[in-house]
């Protein structure tokens, strides 16, 4: 078709009414996307006021457990942890002087340890539970037609709290300094694997390794030569002193056998062999019956004894032995805790049946599925006998050989009065003094084996410079089992003031509406 200018006004006025449909689109596009926006635009603005509620009820929660749940816990005696649950007061919390939110709904509940008895109060967790309420204001209320929303979010809280044992300690002591006003310190040997604390200042030379918690209610470490600690978990300080009671009152009362010394007139030992107790008892004041031996160091020569009877190894049981006694055994079985008046006497190895030491390993602990355990609890002290067994005068430190010497002690140990220590140190004067006989040289016993945790009112020597070198060298690995379970009537942490103390074992947290928006 020839091009005429009529033809082109023609096709002009043709576009002319496309691009008006077009641009009616465009604008009709832009007006649609600018509602999605905005609506984009609010739904985000509302879910960050739904969140920071949300957020704000969860931590005003958190607070009224830490206000008011754990403290009103913390306010029981041992033996009077509460058996039903229990509410805690409600209260609200304010910030800069404008209330926040209320928490309510509050409750304190005690859950047992799966499958363990009742007499086991320390075996107890206790969860507490509190919901925190704070107001949500919104333009949008169309949002909650039907649903129930009365202007507010709200979310539960849960803390679930462990009473704290004495097991829980790799070491506690109630003093640092020994009976001559001597400082015991840890240095450059010395690793830490579990919690430490002391009532007392901590001495501490060169470089000791700790790597759990180390606490004390000092603002500071008595610092020797070399101070350079390394701690894999800052210090705390100023922290509530644990007190150390006079007696094992809950074993006493609740020990599946009670053994008399028939008011002072019997010597106890008790002696774990393949499958069972064995309990001796002889004259007070008397050594041992060696049975004609005429060996000072005899352990197990026939008596005759004024009672000797055997007892099964069992769960979840408890010994508690008037007087002194002597402990030992290589074949321990069960869940026991053996208590003593006295002074518990460890006269050979302390020994699960089926658990060695690795020689080789400075880190061997037992594993978790371990079945048996072990608590040793004496109202006096617990001392390492000075005996062949326990390598006396042997001289050898490295001796792989545990027949005659070295001790291994699988235990939580705990001296209610005065140390775990060991007999004869040879100190100028006593009779017993190794090294005033020159062809014997020194005094060196091995190694202290230990796989548990030790706890006393007095910190005590293991090793003594006497004699060129007196005692064990320590091979301590807590027993980690004890965070979660420890022996069988051993006793609950409490702080000076008599109050229980507690472990947080976890968070959480829950929508207590979740069929609400």
């Amino acid at each position: 078709m020839k091009t005429t200018k009529k033809n082109v006004i023609a096709l002009r006025k043709d576009r002319e009414g496309t691009i008006l449909i077009n641009t009616v689109f465009i604008v009709v596009l832009l007006v649609m996307s600018g509602f999605a926006f905005m609506r984009w635009a609010a739904d985000e603005a509302f879910q960050a006021d739904l969140e920071l509620a949300r957020t704000q009820a969860y931590y005003v929660a958190q607070h009224g457990i830490y206000q008011e749940g754990l403290p009103k816990l913390r306010k029981y005696k041992p033996g009077q942890l509460p058996e039903a649950d229990i509410p805690f007061p409600t209260g609200e919390v304010y910030f800069d002087n404008k209330n926040i939110g209320n928490f309510n709904s509050t409750s304190l509940r005690r859950v047992r340890d799966v499958g363990q008895s009742d007499v086991f109060s320390q075996l107890y967790y206790f969860d507490l539970t509190a919901t925190g309420t704070v107001p949500l204001t919104t333009a949008q209320p169309h949002r909650f037609k039907g649903s129930g929303f009365k202007g507010e979010v709200s979310r539960s809280v849960t803390m679930r709290a462990k009473l704290r044992s004495f097991a829980n300690y790799m070491y506690l002591t109630d003093e640092e300094l020994t009976e001559f006003n001597e400082i015991i310190w840890f240095y450059q040997e010395d690793t830490l694997w579990g919690r430490v604390h002391s009532n007392a200042r901590i001495g501490i030379k060169n470089r000791p390794m700790f790597y759990g918690p180390v606490s004390t209610p000092f603002d500071d470490f008595e610092q020797g030569a070399g101070y350079n600690p390394w701690f894999a978990i800052e210090p705390q300080f100023n922290v509530p002193a644990i007190e150390f009671p006079e007696y094992a009152t809950n074993l006493r009362a609740k020990a599946t056998l009670y053994v008399s010394d028939d008011s002072g007139r019997r010597r106890t030992r008790l002696v774990g062999l393949d499958g069972t107790w064995r309990v001796m008892q002889w004259q007070a004041g008397t050594p041992y019956p060696d049975g004609g031996t005429q060996d000072p160091y005899s352990l197990f020569d026939d008596g005759p004894f004024l009672a000797d009877f055997t007892w099964d190894y069992g769960t979840e049981q408890g010994i508690f032995i008037e007087g002194q006694a002597d402990v030992c055994g290589n074949n321990i079985e069960g869940t026991l805790t053996i208590g003593t008046e006295g002074t518990m006497w460890l006269i050979d190895n302390v020994k699960y049946d089926g658990y060695e030491i690795n020689e080789f390993s400075n880190f061997d602990t037992i594993p978790r599925a371990f079945p048996h355990m072990l608590g040793l609890v004496s109202e006096d002290e617990i001392v390492i006998k000075d005996t062949e067994a326990n390598g006396r005068g042997n001289g050898d430190l490295h001796r792989a050989n545990h027949d005659s010497c070295h001790i291994i002690i699988t235990a939580a140990i705990i001296a209610l009065d005065e140390s775990f220590t060991f007999e004869h140190q040879n100190d100028i004067g006593d009779p017993y003094r190794w090294c005033d006989n020159p062809a014997r040289g020194v005094d060196e016993r091995g190694a202290i084996w230990l796989r548990g945790s030790v706890a006393q009112k007095r910190r005590g020597y293991v090793h003594r410079s006497n004699c060129g070198g007196t005692g064990y060298d320590k091979r301590y690995v807590y027993d980690f089992r004890f965070d979660d379970r420890p022996p069988p009537y051993i006793l609950e942490a409490v702080d000076d003031r008599g109050n229980l103390l507690f472990d947080v074992v976890w968070w959480q947290q829950q929508d207590p509406h979740p069929d609400r928006p």
